[in-house]
């Protein structure tokens, strides 16, 4: 399997999961993917690569150490699929949570898909494996982390230590493949190497996230970290919150801190990654390192050009 799987191709595997739904659940979610999917597999502006490190990472694994015999492969497919099960289900109960979505039905088929989850993993793990008590804890954590994002996008954020824990717990559950793919190939210790690694650019995706839905977790009562970093004290109201980012990002320059700080979590995932016999992780790294120093050199231009005006 030398060419890795996208999220576009382990989709119609979870839509045919639908079924065995009840009709309107599998309407209401297939409404729900339609709508969600461009913000899924989207490809932000500030990465360059739009597959998430939680479905590469066990697909390098399996052709770094494995055999890739049939064996592997079916094992490598279903664990995948699990993942993103997995995956789609705490997405499901987080948008619900936000109230991005307002069909509670499908709390239900998020249940659905954390049942098909296990069954993903379960042909290839005993009652008795280690890997089920980290498939519960995985999930306890992410369900904890939303309750605690949601707290702190309300009340304040405290250093940049807690958030990236928050971020940790938050993407725990996208660590099954990972894990599992460890337990195969008997490298237990390779998981526990890789995980700073993965916490890193988890929190980087997290942060960009924050970027991007600044105006509308703000709609619905929330100032996300970044807002909160970019403008220092909390605003209240929508055109305030307008003016003062463009302040912020503009006069301040506190967007380039902001970059910074993301640069600076991308290359401890470096130091990391460099120690660690696993080809094509740190290419995955060093093109976000890219992209954020593009974004960085466009920020700087427009600052140039609306301070000082158009250089000639």
């Amino acid at each position: 399997m030398s060419q890795l799987l996208s999220i576009r191709e382990l989709m119609p595997e979870v839509e045919s999961l639908t079924q065995t739904w009840h009709p309107r659940l599998a309407r209401s979610f297939r409404r729900y993917v339609s709508v969600k999917w461009p913000r899924m597999g989207r490809t932000r502006t500030v990465r360059l690569i739009a597959e998430p490190h939680w479905l590469l990472v066990p697909q390098w694994l399996l052709q770094r150490f494995g055999q890739l015999g049939r064996s592997d492969r079916r094992f490598l497919l279903d664990i995948l699929h699990g993942q993103f099960c997995a995956f789609l289900a705490v997405k499901l109960q987080d948008d619900l949570f936000d109230q991005h979505v307002s069909d509670l039905s499908l709390i239900c088929a998020a249940n659905h898909l954390l049942l098909s989850a296990r069954e993903a993993f379960a042909p290839h793990f005993s009652e008795g494996s280690v890997l089920w008590p980290f498939f519960d804890a995985s999930l306890r954590k992410t369900m904890n982390a939303i309750i605690d994002w949601d707290h702190a996008q309300l009340h304040g954020f405290g250093p940049v230590s807690s958030v990236k824990a928050m971020t940790s717990g938050g993407y725990a559950v996208c660590n099954l493949a990972t894990f599992a793919a460890c337990l195969r190939l008997n490298k237990p210790r390779l998981f526990h190497a890789l995980l700073p690694c993965t916490d890193e650019i988890a929190f980087v995706g997290q942060l960009l996230d924050d970027l991007e839905d600044m105006q509308s977790d703000f709609d619905r009562g929330r100032l996300n970290y970044a807002a909160r970093f970019l403008l220092k004290r909390p605003v209240s109201n929508s055109p305030d919150l307008v003016h003062r980012l463009a302040r912020a990002i503009i006069v301040d320059g506190r967007l380039s801190e902001f970059l910074s700080l993301l640069a600076k979590h991308l290359h401890r995932a470096a130091g990391v990654a460099s120690s660690i016999d696993l080809p094509g992780l740190p290419e995955y790294i060093a093109r976000h390192r890219e992209a954020l120093g593009s974004i960085s050199t466009r920020h700087h231009q427009m600052r140039v050009r609306f301070l000082f005006g158009t250089l000639k």
